[in-house]
């Protein structure tokens, strides 16, 4: 890790010790938090910073919608240029760059943020498409014209991301430490951090984005069928299913983790 990497991953450290990840009790249990872990918040801010490097002229850095935890572990001086947008307004700690958003409301924000980011960092509470759908609705408003993605989701939104950002799952594979299942990056630019493996997660990378690439298939598969026989409209939503039986299984990594909690099953 990298001296930048590393001093991100110490400010993520302590805010990390600051606020407890909620999902029983208290009063931010139904919103869903899981934070990255302090080593995962370096790395992906190593990335941001690699984005930021790019040369551009919007009027604000970036926007972390839904990604505090990445927000804070910049300095204040860094912090400046950028956003963070969250609906827990716990988060605000007297940060002026705090917005208020609510994903429901994808537009809802302030008007001089339209069209302001040079690059968006994102990580929604939920990981279904039309959450998704919202977001990017979100993303494409507040970003400037050719504006970076970098966010976090499951392999099976590979598709989707790619046709909406131009997005690539990356090697580097976040560690969300609570969340029942692993996520992927993506990003629709070069990001020498997110090249190389994540050790603090056991799964293989290849067999991650072997995942991606096959959802990505299927889903091409399934459209140019749709279209084929014209039996359903051009915008229906792709089921999420698991990456079949190899080492990076979905659904069953989610069936196990709510047959353990004995829940319904209900994606986060």
């Amino acid at each position: 890790m990298d001296g930048g990497a590393n001093d991100a991953a110490v400010a993520a450290r302590a805010w990390l010790s600051a606020h407890a990840e909620e999902h029983v009790g208290g009063p931010a249990a139904d919103l869903n938090q899981y934070w990255y872990s302090a080593a995962t918040a370096g790395a992906l801010i190593a990335a941001v910073r690699e984005g930021l490097a790019i040369e551009h002229d919007a009027a604000l850095d970036v926007a972390f919608v839904s990604t505090p935890s990445l927000f804070y572990s910049l300095p204040s001086y860094e912090r400046v240029r950028s956003r963070v947008l969250d609906i827990d307004e716990a988060l605000r700690d007297a940060e002026p760059g705090f917005v208020y958003y609510d994903f429901h409301h994808p537009t809802r924000l302030p008007e001089e943020l339209r069209g302001a980011f040079h690059m968006c960092v994102i990580d929604p509470p939920y990981i279904t498409l039309d959450v998704w759908r919202h977001y990017a609705a979100t993303a494409s408003w507040l970003l400037h014209d050719g504006g970076l993605v970098l966010c976090t989701t499951v392999v099976e939104n590979a598709a989707f991301l790619k046709a909406t950002f131009g997005t690539l799952p990356c090697t580097y594979l976040p560690s969300i430490p609570q969340l029942p299942y692993q996520y992927a990056a993506f990003a629709n630019f070069a990001a020498p951090s997110l090249a190389v493996r994540n050790v603090e997660v056991p799964l293989d990378p290849a067999d991650v984005l072997a995942a991606a690439a096959a959802a990505t298939a299927t889903t091409a598969s399934d459209d140019a069928q749709l279209q084929a026989s014209d039996s359903a409209p051009n915008s229906r939503e792709a089921p999420l299913r698991g990456a079949g039986p190899g080492a990076y299984d979905f659904e069953a990594l989610l069936q196990a983790e709510l047959a353990r909690h004995g829940q319904h099953q209900q994606h986060p």
